[in-house]
């Protein structure tokens, strides 16, 4: 039955070319670790060191050799997980459709939003991991350290200064990205000394800094927030992005590839995802499936800075 189904499913080439331009706004999984596609099923990336971030001596002695660097000298190998979700579309459902492909379209983005949250959940869960961070890249802060007000020693300002410089000084680079929980945004931007630099001559301004102010504060290009939920089996809503504050060095955009160092990348097949479809007649409908080939990776830890614990949990 398997096979047979498989013969009978036809790649949908517009629906294909909709679905990888796909991009949930509220996720951040594609903004902490970007995606860059791979042509083949199972590759061995670079995992980057401070190694990779090293300056060297470009000066080449008159008939000396040049100065040779080993690039990605360690290797993960990738191999991908294949995620697929469908839905079926009755007739009738298409009778009353007009267009079609808007109904259709509406139908797979519905998956690909469920299976991109799938993807923010283990994003998020390998960022929140503190055992995935060089014990220098790292804090739990506590007690009045944290940034709850009336915690008279918490300075976001001091911590997130100490994640800059434990990135600066592990690869020689900044982080440009700040990710935060959204219990976490909620504190950060009317936090007094958060406002009281805002605004130096009204010291006791009430309002909220916008994310650019945020951003502009903190020194970095990006801040974002993660305020995706999910469900327990039963029923139980949570915050996908928890009380932390992160730090990350991601490339830009025009540099991203597997030879790029970075605190890591979501590797997908090439071509990835499409969808197709095929006829149930048994039920008189259309079944729309879309299917996708996907790795997220962390491969340079020493490029991003955890700051757990921000907050006190609500009692």
């Amino acid at each position: 039955m398997p096979d047979r189904l498989e013969s009978l499913r036809i790649v949908d080439p517009v629906l294909s070319k909709l679905a990888q331009g796909y991009k949930h706004p509220a996720h951040l999984w594609p903004q902490i670790l970007p995606v860059v596609p791979l042509s083949a099923s199972l590759m061995r990336v670079p995992t980057f060191g401070k190694e990779t971030f090293m300056a060297y001596n470009t000066a080449k002695p008159l008939r000396g050799p040049a100065a040779r660097i080993e690039f990605g000298n360690n290797y993960a190998t990738v191999g991908y997980d294949r995620e697929a979700l469908e839905s079926g579309i009755d007739d009738e459902e298409y009778d009353e459709a007009n267009p079609v492909l808007q109904l259709q379209t509406r139908r797979q983005n519905n998956l690909l939003k469920t299976m991109s949250l799938q993807l923010e959940r283990a994003v998020g869960a390998m960022c929140q991991n503190a055992a995935n961070y060089p014990v220098g890249n790292k804090v739990a802060l506590t007690g009045n350290d944290q940034w709850n007000s009336g915690h008279v020693d918490g300075d976001p300002f001091v911590d997130i200064e100490a994640g800059r410089e434990a990135v600066r000084g592990a690869v020689g680079v900044d982080p440009n990205l700040l990710a935060l929980g959204p219990k976490i945004h909620s504190v950060l931007k009317m936090h007094p000394a958060v406002l009281a630099a805002l605004y130096p001559n009204a010291p006791t301004q009430k309002g909220a800094a916008t994310l650019a102010q945020l951003a502009e504060l903190f020194e970095v290009e990006k801040v974002v927030v993660g305020k995706s939920i999910t469900a327990s089996a039963d029923g139980v809503f949570s915050d996908i992005w928890g009380l932390i504050a992160m730090l990350a060095y991601v490339p830009p955009e025009s540099e991203q590839d597997q030879e790029t160092p970075a605190f890591g990348y979501t590797f997908r097949k090439q071509g990835h995802p499409i969808t197709d479809k095929y006829r149930d007649e048994h039920s008189t409908t259309e079944v729309l499936r879309v299917q996708d080939y996907r790795r997220p990776m962390i491969l340079g830890p020493n490029a991003a800075y955890l700051i757990a614990d921000a907050i006190a949990p609500a009692s």
